[in-house]
């Protein structure tokens, strides 16, 4: 008996147990199966369980990249497309689905995905035109809706438009996505050690180009600099010898899309610089091997940076440059190799 008339058989004399065909289609889905995950939804069985995952890696979009099968991406992608909110909470977002493929080193399906996304940006836009809705940060967005893809939607839901659930943005803009910034440092297999900085190039390169706080003026959100949001995301306490080279790798990437060290956390006086060197001094403790010459002398560079915030403690009663900063927060002596560097700043 083949797979589909089991179902069939299955479905005319037995009642299915809670849960049993959810997990078939996660098995279907995980072997890249498209044929087994069809007959499942021909045979109109629900792919939805009681609640949505915990595990963010067990959404059915996100196992359909791990199955390393475009086509198997690609049923997903069209299930997604005419699926309610709650069927969606179990599918996943898009926006992780392109991290998540890019983490794997599946880049033909990150494009897959990628395209997707932007072809649902699109229709956004083209909503707010067709509605005649003026929304100024919309207008001004000239390349692929991100930071104000929320604008649209909250400028149609204002209205009463209604809006497929599929089109809705899944995270604030797509460098809000945590495992950009830390999934290389994963202590799982799965992950590659693709770096930060390649997978924020391809986002950009695709046409995500709201990277700086000027990019996401007018946000109906908090405007979060995605700079602020990697560094706030950067995974701690895993003890990988590279993290310090693609943390600072990260933070030479977003500086060169026009990102301002002197930017400020939103309702703060905390400059992006203080944060940096703070985070930079936590890696140095948690790592346990020596850091490489070029390394150190990246870290010299932005500890030479002279800028003073407004913090204001103990230590620092006048506002804290980089090299106060990095002493604070790295709560042990200058070790592992960048003695020399910071003692030309001394």
């Amino acid at each position: 008996m083949d797979f589909s008339s089991a179902i069939q058989t299955h479905n005319s004399n037995h009642t299915w147990k809670q849960g049993e065909i959810s997990k078939l289609y996660h098995m279907t889905t995980l072997m890249g199966w498209t044929r087994g995950c069809q007959i499942l939804l021909d045979a109109h069985l629900s792919y939805t369980s009681d609640a949505p995952p915990v595990w963010s890696r067990a959404l059915l979009l996100l196992e359909a990249v791990d199955s390393h099968s475009q086509d198997m991406v690609q049923f997903w992608l069209d299930v997604r497309e005419n699926a309610t909110a709650e069927c969606l909470a179990h599918i996943g977002g898009l926006e992780v689905a392109v991290i998540h493929a890019l983490a794997c080193s599946q880049v033909n399906i990150a494009e897959i995905v990628a395209a997707r996304l932007i072809e649902q940006r699109h229709q956004l836009r083209q909503m707010i035109e067709r509605a005649g809705i003026e929304c100024e940060c919309v207008e001004r967005s000239t390349d692929v809706l991100d930071a104000h893809a929320t604008c649209a939607t909250h400028a149609l839901d204002k209205i009463g438009l209604e809006i497929p659930p599929s089109l809705r943005p899944t995270s604030p803009y797509i460098y809000n996505v945590p495992t950009i910034y830390n999934g290389f440092l994963q202590p799982d297999a799965i992950f590659s050690s693709i770096s930060p900085s390649k997978i924020l190039q391809f986002l950009y390169d695709t046409g995500f180009k709201d990277v700086t706080i000027v990019d996401k003026e007018g946000c109906h959100d908090i405007a979060y600099s995605p700079l602020f949001v990697g560094i706030a995301s950067w995974a701690k306490n895993y003890s990988h010898p590279g993290e310090l080279h693609e943390f600072l790798g990260m933070i030479d990437w977003f500086l060169g899309q026009g990102a301002d060290i002197t930017d400020c956390w939103p309702r703060s006086n905390t400059t992006a610089l203080h944060v940096i060197s703070a985070k930079a001094a936590q890696i140095i403790f948690w790592m346990r091997t020596r850091i490489q010459e070029n390394t150190c002398d990246r870290l010299n560079y932005i500890l030479q940076h002279k800028v003073t915030d407004d913090c204001r403690c103990r230590c620092s009663t006048h506002g804290c440059t980089s090299i106060s900063s990095f002493y604070k927060d790295g709560k042990v002596a200058v070790t592992n190799g960048v003695e020399d560097a910071l003692l030309t700043l001394c």
